[in-house]
C-alpha cells in the first residue's frame, strides 16, 4: 500500500484539492459535499485497478466499493447545487436503472459477456429514449448555450458565418452577464455535430448520441474480462449530471466521447491520431489533454503527435482563414476575459490563480503523468487529472466541466480490467483461473499494456 500511495501521491493530492474547492463553495450542499468525495473514491479506486498488482480478492472489494459509490448516486439524486426539475431525469428512470444494474451484479448467471452486454445495450438504448423526452419535455429551455447552438445552425444554413456573424444573450449572473455574446463559443469540431443535430430537430441531440455511444464503449471493453461493463455502465446511466447535460446542451458529453474513443484507439497510430486531435479540438480546455499524449513513452509517439495537431489544425482551419480576428476573439478572447461567477466549484472563492498560471501548472502534471504512464488506462487517468487541477484552480469552473472527469475515470476502469492479465467475463462464470485465461487468449503474465 505504500509503495502504491508514493506512486498515485499526485492522484491523491488532486482528490483532496477538488474536495476542498467543492466543500469551499458558498452554496455547497451536504449532499454535493459526499457527492464529491464519492468521485475522489471514485479516482482512488481507478488509480488503483490500474495500477495493475491489486490480487484479485482486492480487486473484488474495490468492485464492491465502486457499487456502493453507484447506490449512493441513487439516493442522492436530491437536486444540489442550485440543481431545478429540469436538470435531472425522472427519478424512477434512474432508480429503475440502478435496480437493473444491482440485480444482475448479484446473480451469478449473469455474470457472463453475452448477458452483461445485452442488459447493459438495453439500459443504455432506454435512457438514450428518455433522453430525447426529457429534451423535448424543456423545449422552451433558454440559455445562452442552447441560443449558441441554435444562431450557429441558421449562420450556416444562410451561408453566414457562425463565429463573426451571429449575436445572442449571454444568460450568466448579472454580474458576469456581458449582455451579449458575438460568435459561436464552441470549436468546429463541436460546432459540426451540434448543427446537423438542430437541422434535424433539436441541437441536444448530439448530447444523447454522444453519450450512448460513450457507454457502448464503456461496456464492450469492460465486459470483455473482468465483467465491469454493466456496473460501469450503472454509473454513467445514473449519473446526477445526466439530466442537466441533455437540457441544456452543454458540449462535454461529446467531448468525453472523443477523448475515451481516442484512448481506446492509441494504439493504432493513424486511427488513434486522428481521434485525439479531434478530441483535443472538441474544447478549449480539452489541449490540456495532450500533454500526456506527448510524453508518453511508447512507439510512434511523435508520429500519432504529428497527426492529431494536424488535424486538430484543420478543423479550425477554415475558419480560422475566413475571419481570424472573429475567430480567436470567440474562441480565446471571450475566454480570457471572463469575469468569475459566484456559481463557480474551484478554489477560487479561497485563493484567486491567475487562469495561465493554472493552465501552465496542468500542462506541467499531464507531462510528468504521462512520462509514468504505459497503458491505456493509464491515459485516461493522465488526461483526467491535469484537467481536473485546471478545473479546481480555474476562476470559471462549472458542473458539467467535473462531469467529463468523471465519465473518463469510469472509462479509465474498464480499460484497466481490459488491459491487465487477468480472467474474462465469460471464464469467471465458467470457473476457469486466470492463468489458464491468459494463456488461452494469448496475453503474457507480464501484462504489457502495448500488446495487442
Amino acid at each position: 500500500m505504500t509503495r502504491w500511495l508514493r506512486a498515485n501521491a499526485s492522484l491523491l493530492v488532486v482528490g483532496a484539492v477538488a474536495l476542498i474547492g467543492f466543500a469551499s463553495h458558498p452554496v455547497a450542499t451536504t449532499r454535493s459535499r459526499f457527492a464529491v468525495l464519492a468521485a475522489c473514491l471514485l479516482i482512488l479506486y481507478g488509480a488503483y485497478w490500474s495500477d495493475g498488482a491489486a490480487p484479485r480478492v482486492t480487486r473484488r472489494l474495490l468492485r464492491a466499493i465502486a457499487l456502493t459509490i453507484g447506490l449512493f448516486c441513487l439516493l442522492a439524486i436530491a437536486p444540489p447545487l442550485g440543481f431545478t426539475p429540469i436538470d435531472v431525469l425522472p427519478a424512477w428512470i434512474t432508480v429503475g436503472v440502478g435496480a437493473v444494474v444491482v440485480a444482475a451484479v448479484a446473480v451469478p448467471a449473469l455474470r457472463g459477456r453475452r448477458p452483461q452486454v445485452a442488459i447493459g445495450g438495453a439500459l443504455i438504448v432506454f435512457v438514450s429514449i428518455a433522453g430525447f423526452v426529457h429534451i423535448s419535455n424543456t423545449a422552451d429551455l433558454s440559455t445562452d448555450v442552447i441560443y449558441g447552438h441554435r444562431e450557429a445552425a441558421r449562420a450556416l444554413a444562410d451561408g453566414a458565418n457562425p463565429y463573426a456573424d451571429i449575436r445572442f444573450p449571454d444568460t450568466a449572473p448579472d454580474h458576469a452577464n456581458v449582455g451579449m455574446i458575438e460568435g459561436y463559443a464552441y470549436p468546429p469540431v463541436t460546432l459540426a455535430p451540434y448543427v446537423v443535430a438542430e437541422w434535424l430537430g433539436d441541437a441536444r441531440w448530439a448530447g444523447v448520441a454522444a453519450i450512448a455511444i460513450t457507454m457502448a464503449v464503456v461496456l464492450h471493453v469492460g465486459s470483455r474480462r473482468e465483467g465491469l461493463g454493466l456496473l460501469l455502465v450503472g454509473l454513467g446511466l445514473t449519473h446526477p449530471m445526466l439530466g442537466a447535460i441533455f437540457a441544456h446542451g452543454w458540449t462535454e458529453s461529446l467531448s468525453s466521447m472523443l477523448v475515451v474513443l481516442a484512448a481506446v484507439a492509441v494504439r493504432h497510430t493513424v486511427i488513434g491520431g486522428i481521434l485525439s486531435g479531434l478530441s483535443i479540438a472538441s474544447k478549449q480546455y480539452m489541449a490540456i489533454t495532450a500533454a500526456p499524449l506527448v510524453s508518453m513513452p511508447r512507439p510512434e509517439r511523435w508520429r500519432q503527435t504529428a497527426i492529431a495537431v494536424g488535424v486538430a489544425a484543420l478543423t479550425v482551419a477554415p475558419f480560422l482563414l475566413w475571419d481570424p480576428a472573429a475567430f480567436w476573439q470567440s474562441q480565446v478572447g471571450f475566454q480570457l476575459g471572463r469575469v468569475q461567477r459566484f456559481d463557480t466549484l474551484s478554489v477560487a472563492w479561497l485563493v484567486r490563480v491567475p487562469i495561465l498560471v493554472a493552465l501552465a501548472l496542468s500542462i506541467a502534471i499531464g507531462l510528468l503523468l504521462g512520462t509514468r504512464t504505459r497503458s491505456r488506462s493509464g491515459l485516461l487517468l493522465a488526461q483526467a487529472a491535469p484537467l481536473a487541477v485546471y478545473f479546481t484552480l480555474s476562476p470559471n469552473s462549472f458542473r458539467n466541466y467535473f462531469f467529463i472527469v468523471s465519465l473518463m475515470l469510469v472509462a479509465a476502469i474498464a480499460l484497466a480490467s481490459d488491459d491487465a492479465p487477468g480472467v474474462d467475463a465469460d471464464s469467471l462464470a465458467g470457473g476457469e483461473t486466470g492463468e489458464a485465461a491468459g494463456v488461452r487468449g494469448g496475453r503474457s503474465a507480464g501484462g504489457d499494456g502495448w500488446l495487442p
